[in-house]
């Protein structure tokens, strides 16, 4: 009787194969929830939270979709977001062009008693309204191009649209992203083809006669 050979080449390159393949697919996570709708502009990501709810909230929830609120770097990304979200309302309020704003990443930082971006980024732009001083609130805002009441792109940041228990109503924030946040197509496939010919490969490896 013939003793039974084992075939590990074919194993061993579904292994290869496999490994590599999730490899990729790990490398470029899928959004949290579907419902998020990506704008890409200067190589970046941008969408609205799902929810209308306190800035804290809405930092929580653009961090788990793989980013932070926004943080603008220059009067063109300004206006762009002004004007890509210029129907964005606070909750209650759709079409009101009095209460067309959405939240930004600028914060004041207590601790460095300062203004700051929440995702670290330096400093290098602003566009705070011209009565800026006269309100409260700890987190900012940009007025969209839909706002009636004062120029499109200003920032404010009255604590009744910012704070929790906000009493003139919750913003959605906008979310960041520096990377894309679909898996690439290629990946998902070289994925499940990777899977099949590895425990394709293991379901043959034994041959042999007797």
């Amino acid at each position: 009787m013939k003793r039974t050979k084992m075939r590990n080449e074919p194993l061993g390159i579904g292994i290869v194969v496999g490994s590599f393949c999730i490899a990729i697919n790990l490398s470029f996570p899928p959004v949290a929830t579907a419902a998020y709708t990506w704008v890409k502009y200067n190589s970046h990501w941008y969408t609205l939270t799902e929810k209308w709810e306190s800035w804290i909230d809405a930092e929580s929830e653009a961090v788990s979709a793989g980013g932070h609120l926004v943080t603008i770097n220059d009067s063109k990304e300004n206006s762009w977001l002004a004007e890509n979200y210029r129907y964005t309302y606070v909750e209650g309020h759709t079409g009101d062009g009095l209460y067309a704003a959405a939240n930004i990443g600028y914060y004041y930082d207590p601790e460095d008693t300062a203004w700051e971006w929440i995702s670290g980024q330096p400093v290098t732009y602003t566009n705070l309204l011209s009565t800026w001083d006269y309100y409260t609130g700890n987190y900012a805002y940009i007025h969209t191009n839909e706002h009636t009441f004062v120029p499109g792109g200003t920032w404010n940041h009255a604590y009744w649209h910012t704070d929790p228990n906000a009493s003139l109503g919750y913003l959605k924030g906008i979310i960041e992203r520096d990377t894309n946040p679909v898996p690439l197509p290629g990946a998902v496939f070289l994925f499940g083809a990777g899977l099949s010919y590895l425990f394709g490969c293991g379901s043959k490896r034994l041959k042999g006669t007797s």
